[in-house]
């Protein structure tokens, strides 16, 4: 009679790991309705301590007069941007936001800076953020694609003449950086890429260890099941390390030493992975994750400033 149990007791078991695993993944990829970003800044207390900085940073992009872009992603998602025009631009950089975040959050404060070093400014709403359609959140595989044709876009707009860079912070570091070994048009100069991590799957293994103390091949691979079955992409089908050992392109790599939620670890192995043989890495003391521009802000707006005069010079014998 026992053994008749075991059947239904196994089934019960596995039905339950489906659940817990389904309602993992709905937390961690599926869209959440999005919150308005000044609102959002004020929940996250890690932000609190730059509330001042973040508030100018907010009413210098409320008094710029920015255009509305717009591509259609290769599987037909709407997705949007805004553009800010740099009189006598020297340059354009557009640029990625993190994870369930906005651009004008996590770009607030270094917006004006990049304008005043003479560039166009594009803010892109990742699909599944924002102003942009999408339910799901590709942790930067299908994001590369996107990545991709926004640069088609903005030399279809502002033209190719002018020297182009992708920026990306946390998972739109790694958005970027997963487009580095992609053909890219002859303007594009450079990378900078802000405390992203190495691969969709290592960064979820990294928080399902860290905050929920569950080892990861517990439930990893089987939230990885749900998301090539539902949202089909594979969270192991890309990397940074195998991207950027394939490029050329310059990059300059930033990440804040105390960063608990992407690991310093992986900003080091991107940058030993990196294949370039113009590679910078700003490694910031004391910083948490996405606070290197607070920290020190000299250090890397210095850095910033030297890559754009440094690889500019690239255009014209790329």
């Amino acid at each position: 009679m026992k053994y008749l149990l075991i059947i239904p007791a196994i089934a019960l078991i596995i039905a339950l790991y489906a659940a817990i695993s389904y309602i993992c993944f709905r937390m961690a990829i599926v869209r959440r309705k999005q919150k308005n970003y000044f609102d959002y800044q004020l929940e996250k207390t890690f932000y609190r301590p730059y509330a001042e900085d973040m508030y100018k940073g907010f009413s210098w992009l409320a008094s710029q007069n920015a255009e509305e872009l717009e591509i259609i992603s290769s599987d037909g998602l709407r997705l949007r941007a805004s553009l800010i025009r740099k009189e006598c631009a020297r340059g354009t950089v557009i640029l990625f936001h993190g994870y369930r975040s906005l651009p004008e959050l996590d770009f607030s404060c270094v917006l004006e800076t990049l304008s005043s070093l003479g560039m166009n400014l594009v803010l892109v709403n990742q699909r599944s953020h924002g102003k942009s359609e999408g339910k799901y959140i590709g942790f930067g595989i299908p994001e590369r694609d996107d990545c991709l044709r926004w640069i088609d876009k903005v030399n279809e707009v502002l033209g190719s003449s002018l020297p182009l860079y992708i920026e990306g912070l946390s998972m739109g570091a790694t958005t970027v950086m997963m487009a580095a070994d992609a053909d890219m048009p002859d303007n594009l100069c450079g990378i900078i890429a802000d405390c992203g991590f190495t691969s969709p799957y290592e960064i979820i293994s990294s928080v399902i260890k860290k905050d929920y103390h569950i080892p990861p091949l517990l439930i990893a691979p089987a939230i990885n099941a749900w998301c090539r079955a539902l949202a089909g992409f594979n969270l192991r089908s890309r990397s940074v390390t195998e991207t950027l050992s394939r490029t050329s392109l310059p990059l300059l790599l930033i990440h804040g030493k105390a960063d608990l939620f992407v690991p310093f670890s992986m900003g080091e192995a991107a940058y030993r992975a990196c294949a370039s043989s113009d590679k910078t890495f700003i490694a910031v003391d004391g910083a948490g994750h996405g606070e290197s521009y607070f920290k020190d802000r000299e250090a890397v707006t210095e850095a910033i400033s030297s890559f754009f005069t440094r690889t500019s010079l690239h255009l014209s014998v790329r």
